[in-house]
């Protein structure tokens, strides 16, 4: 948690020149003043019938029970829905409880709100949808710069992706893109979402959360 706390904050500063300066060279700083990307709707994704932002009960009766609970260095094994409420009974602010499915880790906030953290598509057996775009290991780059023609790329230049930092892999076939997105919570936050490509296909979704 505190590295992707770490990480987010230093991707997040370069928005604002003045913070990037007390950071950064002023070339630098200049390449990130004009950072600019498409925003994707998060509030539009989904699993099945579940939104990825929403309530806790719909997207565990839409996707079904989850492998695993996660709370701190706790984890909690799920064989039923009383399992789930029991687990998420003791979650006390500001701990956060991560529901774990294949590949997908959801975050459960308190008041039956849920959101993701990550996706890899590559462990996981379900789609997320977008409208009438399916996000999944046969969604394209060509068709994501067709979509999000302003992403922005992370290189070594920008700093490590969040997807490295997560999964601990790097390669050269491995390509990460940011999309802004906004906040129901607060409208004059921008926050992130980076998509991670492989030889051309989605494997990976990270959703930058705080």
């Amino acid at each position: 948690m505190l590295i992707y706390a770490a990480l987010i904050f230093n991707l997040l500063l370069p928005l604002n020149k003045d913070n990037c300066l007390s950071l950064y060279d002023a070339p630098l700083c200049e390449r990130y003043s004009q950072f600019d990307s498409d925003f994707l709707d998060v509030y539009n994704l989904k699993i099945a019938n579940a939104f990825l932002y929403g309530k806790c009960d719909e997207f565990l009766a839409s996707t079904g029970l989850p492998d695993k609970i996660m709370i701190g260095q706790r984890t909690f094994n799920v064989h039923s829905k009383t399992d789930i409420d029991r687990v998420l009974s003791v979650v006390k602010e500001p701990e956060i409880a991560v529901i774990h499915y294949a590949g997908i880790d959801m975050w459960y906030v308190y008041d039956n709100e849920i959101i993701p953290s990550t996706i890899d598509f590559r462990k996981a057996n379900k789609h997320v949808t977008y409208g009438e775009t399916i996000f999944d290991n046969t969604y394209t780059f060509k068709e994501f710069k067709k979509q999000f023609p302003k992403s922005a790329s992370i290189n070594s230049k920008t700093g490590q992706s969040f997807f490295s930092m997560a999964t601990q892999e790097k390669g050269n076939d491995f390509e990460h893109y940011l999309l802004l997105r906004k906040s129901k919570d607060d409208s004059n936050v921008t926050l992130m979402v980076e998509f991670t490509f492989e030889k051309g296909n989605l494997i990976y979704i990270f959703f930058a959360n705080f």
